[in-house]
């Protein structure tokens, strides 16, 4: 049984709605030997995996304000199949506001330098790795990026 934690990040006062939980589970119903774990916080979602069990293979950083539960299942799936050390789900045509779109190209601006190939959105969203790399050199990993949805009802940041 392959262990897939699920790192859910909300706002300071939200909850998450039992379908947003439910909507994750159906993205993983064709993988039978993957047991899921939900980790909520209330804080940014990579801060929280010190609250991974230790026998967790994966871990999926999601933002349930910014992303569709519908895509987590898409972004584990390279590292399922061995194809992927990193997977970071890509939003195409995303417009936002002028803050976004500036401080997104300030950090992929940044952070590009880092990654081998050039990964387009990451600096938020939805992002899923082996645990195994933690610690590794970020030149020595595998990246795929994965085309994600945006959810249109999200709240701005």
């Amino acid at each position: 049984m392959r262990k897939v934690s699920v790192i859910v990040g909300v706002a300071d006062e939200s909850v998450v709605p039992a379908d947003v939980l439910s909507e994750i589970h159906m993205a993983f119903r064709e993988f039978r030997d993957v047991q899921l774990e939900f980790v909520v916080v209330r804080q940014a979602p990579g801060s929280a995996l010190s609250k991974v069990s230790d026998d967790s293979g994966f871990v999926v950083l999601f933002d349930a304000g910014n992303c569709s539960p519908k895509d987590v299942g898409r972004v584990v799936v390279p590292l399922l199949e061995g194809r992927a050390d990193v997977v970071v789900g890509r939003r195409s045509g995303v417009v936002g506001s002028v803050r976004e779109r500036v401080a997104s190209s300030v950090l992929r601006w940044l952070g590009n330098p880092l990654f081998r190939p050039k990964v387009g959105d990451s600096d938020r969203g939805l992002r899923a790795f082996r645990r195994g790399v933690l610690g590794l050199p970020v030149r020595a990993l595998r990246f795929v990026e994965v085309p994600i949805s945006y959810r249109e009802d999200a709240a701005p940041p």
